[in-house]
């Protein structure tokens, strides 16, 4: 019986397998010799463990055609699909190279210039596959390969699915990916489109550009709540090297929602081109390139726990978001509340992408506190001061603005505790 770690020397119907090149729980890659044409190519071989398992077989079976439906310089092209005493595998092109999870692991961050053509090649295939009605559902840098010739290989179609179908893409509840690079829909089980691949490219982008995933977490689930929960640090307070441009392009890919990413992966190609012609390493080139600033929201202070997907948080939570934007509100009249004395206060200007434990000014973000003019600086006191009959300063009136600020600001927080007991 034929194993698929021992086919070294071992002639598959015309392919001659030469060497292993790679090994994973699935199964293995060979090297291999077309014994017809003489070209050598990449023999994917299914583990044995799973040849009698129908989903796997299907899987393996529909990554094969998947690909095979599309024909781009950056996919990996497959020649055909068999089998051999109940071995499936799969002929596909050979590929010299790395991956580019392992490029980055290796070398760091790519050059944001670079790490942008990558990304815009892959949305290129990407917009050719959509348009078949496949959509990949697993794209991440460990499915990116760089070959030796500096070009970019979109693999594994294996999670592949055609949207085209009665079955849809995916069914409602089945989570398929891999939790770093999936969009928040995939990670609710919910019916994806060809959005939900922006959403992963726009998570590898991000990892070529810091070095880092966009959410980290003790477990799976936890990850996947970030994803749906939580908006990620910007990619260049990470690594000082990107465009500030650029990085509103990767938080438009990864918007949470799919109506509010890129439409297409052609919009995608569209908009890096036009930042690769004016050249995006100069900021005020880059700014006319750049979408409209997508701010993220401050993070919650919660912990991205896996809690949250059921519904029995939803309400709360909802409910302290309505009386946290009450609050603000609140804080806000009274920020702006001229001083008894004519003062005028701050106006309570602040980043929204504050993030929870941020503290102090922030340079070119924050406005210093200014102070005006007092009352009576000229040397006249103010009429306010002024007692009737009487050349000397009495007591100070109240502004009559404050009695309403504090009114507003009681009424308000009433509200607040009403939320707060009815969730």
């Amino acid at each position: 019986m034929l194993r698929e770690d021992q086919l070294a020397g071992v002639e598959l119907n015309g392919y001659l397998c030469e060497q292993p090149v790679g090994r994973g729980g699935m199964g293995v890659v060979y090297r291999a010799k077309d014994l017809k044409l003489g070209r050598t190519v990449a023999i994917k071989v299914l583990a044995r463990a799973f040849s009698s398992d129908e989903k796997q077989v299907g899987r393996f079976k529909r990554e094969g055609k998947a690909a095979a439906r599309l024909n781009h310089p950056n996919v990996a092209t497959i020649h055909n699909i068999d089998d051999l005493e109940g071995l499936h595998y799969i002929i596909m092109e050979f590929l010299e190279g790395r991956n580019l999870e392992a490029v980055v692991e290796s070398d760091g961050p790519l050059d944001p210039r670079e790490a942008a053509r990558f990304v815009a090649r892959v949305a290129e295939a990407l917009h050719v596959a959509h348009q078949a009605k496949v959509v990949h559902r697993d794209i991440k840098p460990a499915n990116l390969f760089l070959t030796n010739a500096g070009e970019i290989k979109i693999t594994d179609f294996g999670l592949a699915r055609d949207y085209g179908a009665d079955d849809g893409l995916t069914r409602t509840g089945q989570i398929v990916g891999t939790p770093h690079f999936m969009s928040p829909e995939q990670g609710e089980g919910k019916q994806v489109d060809a959005r939900s691949d922006i959403y992963s490219l726009g998570c590898s982008f991000y990892f070529l550009l810091t070095g880092k995933k966009p959410f980290e977490g003790d477990s799976p689930i936890a990850v996947m709540v970030a994803h749906i929960r939580e908006q990620p640090v910007l990619p260049h307070e990470i690594n000082p090297k990107v465009p500030p441009a650029m990085s509103q392009v990767v938080l438009k890919m990864m918007a949470k929602t799919p109506e509010e990413r890129y439409p297409t992966m052609a919009e995608v190609v569209r908009i890096l081109g036009r930042m690769e012609e004016s050249n995006a390493a100069e900021p005020e080139q880059a700014k006319k390139c750049a979408p409209e600033p997508v701010r993220p929201e401050p993070a919650r202070a919660e912990p991205a726990t896996g809690r949250g997907l059921g519904g029995s948080r939803t309400g709360r939570n909802k409910g302290l978001e309505r009386a946290r934007a009450i609050q603000e509100t609140v804080q806000k009249s009274t920020r702006a509340t001229p001083d008894m004395e004519g003062g005028d206060r701050r106006e309570g200007w602040r980043s929204p992408t504050r993030r929870m434990g941020e503290s102090g000014p922030r340079a070119g973000v924050d406005r210093p506190r200014t102070t005006g003019p007092r009352s009576g600086a000229g040397g006249e006191p103010s009429s306010y001061h002024k007692r009737k009959g009487s050349r000397e300063a009495g007591p100070k009136r109240m502004n009559p603005l404050v009695p309403i600020a504090i009114v507003i600001g009681f009424v308000a927080l009433a509200l607040v505790v009403v939320l707060l007991m009815m969730k």
